[in-house]
């Protein structure tokens, strides 16, 4: 007789799978039970006493004051989970005995987890040596499995924490090691979608990100290379106040000097060159162009004695500390207010998710203090319920002494 095949995915969520009919623990409120069936499948080899099951389900649950029957009231309510998938099935699958549980061996049970761990072990040891081949499709299968961290729902449960650390680890490591073998072997487009799925996970991190630009640009993607670019810029600015790292940074300089192979005429250049009309205010950049305005500026004083002063914006919440959208609301507001009370000539950037920093030319420490007070006054005005505080600092331009 055939042996039925049972599907059990426990990355990125839990579900269950019999002769294509399925059930999955976002669709059913029932977290007890799934967290039952997650423990016995982990441990599918052996049986799992009832006082194991009852720590791990109630240790810190006080109000659970009859472990013993509340894990037989459980495990009636789990088998008519299961039930929903087919007749019969909570009785076949958990079997009871000796004072333990075990998933039964009726059926040909298949994890995620181990098929993913399988695949992702064999890419991290064999990637030097191993035919390409047998690296796409166990990058292939990976990618297709790893939909996310392992049982997600019980992040919290403490035999559930290190296991999913493990598998996000080796997924990356797996990742790593298959795009610098796509590199090495001149698969640039496939290194670069193998550092794509591993940003999924990890957004935030540079190495990745630099590794993406670099392969984008060796193949040849230079919209892409600038696409990827401003991505990390917008998440880096919105959640750090950083910018990229100089490296990163190189590698979209390049890609975009060379978006356009032909000479342009003087006229275009001119004309690209020439700010496009728009409401009178301030100059308002990205910080890394700030930079570049304050180096420059830095280097000008030398020579003309021109006074500078540089002015960090800080908010703060008044009473509390402010939330992400209350945050984000408020530096919105107040960017625009600096623009339209700024002079054309000052320069305005954003250098952290709550900080703005202005250039002042041609002010000096008191002109420079009198404009952050009128800038105050006017956002007390303009938005008299905010539950933000503005503070600043001023420091004066340092000429760049070669």
């Amino acid at each position: 007789m055939e042996v039925r095949k049972l599907q059990v995915n426990m990355l990125g969520g839990m579900s269950i799978h019999l002769d294509g009919k399925s059930i999955e623990h976002k669709n059913i409120r029932s977290g007890k039970s799934w967290l039952l069936l997650a423990y016995l499948f982990y441990h599918k080899d052996k049986p799992v006493s009832y006082d194991s099951l009852c720590q791990i389900l109630w240790e810190n649950d006080s109000s659970i004051t009859n472990p013993s029957s509340s894990l037989k009231a459980l495990l009636h309510r789990t088998r008519a989970l299961l039930d929903t998938l087919e007749d019969g099935l909570g009785i076949k699958l958990i079997v009871s005995g000796n004072r333990a549980c075990s998933i039964g061996n009726g059926f040909d049970v298949e994890l995620d987890y181990l098929q993913f761990e399988k695949c992702a072990k064999f890419c991290v040891s064999s990637y030097e040596a191993a035919p390409m081949s047998e690296i796409i499709s166990n990058f292939q299968t990976i990618t297709t499995l790893y939909k996310g961290d392992f049982l997600p729902a019980f992040a919290d449960e403490h035999w559930i924490a290190p296991v999913n650390i493990y598998f996000h680890n080796l997924y990356m490591d797996a990742m790593e090691c298959v795009s610098h073998c796509f590199e090495n072997e001149g698969l640039f487009h496939e290194a670069a979608n193998a550092c794509r799925y591993a940003l999924l996970f990890e957004p935030y991190n540079e190495e990745l990100n630099y590794f993406l630009l670099k392969n984008l640009y060796k193949s040849g993607n230079n919209e892409g290379v600038i696409a990827a670019y401003d991505k990390l810029r917008n998440l880096l600015a919105d959640n750090f106040g950083t910018m990229p790292d100089d490296e990163t940074t190189a590698i979209y300089r390049k890609a975009s000097s060379e978006i356009s192979k032909e000479s342009l005429i003087s006229e275009d250049i001119y004309e690209h060159l020439r700010e496009p009309i728009c409401d009178r205010g301030a100059l308002i950049c990205e910080f890394d162009i700030f930079k570049m305005l304050y180096r420059a500026n830095a280097r000008q004083v030398v020579r003309n004695g021109e006074i500078f002063h540089v002015v960090l914006l800080s908010i703060s919440g008044t009473e509390k500390e402010l939330s992400k959208k209350s945050r984000d609301k408020v530096m919105d507001n107040f960017k625009m207010l600096l623009f339209k009370n700024l002079r054309t000539g000052d320069i305005i950037s954003k250098c952290s998710p709550s900080q703005y920093i202005v250039l002042l030319p041609q002010a000096n420490y008191e002109n420079s203090r009198m404009v952050c007070e009128r800038i105050i006054r006017a956002y007390k005005r303009v938005y008299p319920h905010s539950p933000a505080t503005i503070s600043y600092t001023i420091q004066p331009l340092e000429p760049n002494m070669f």
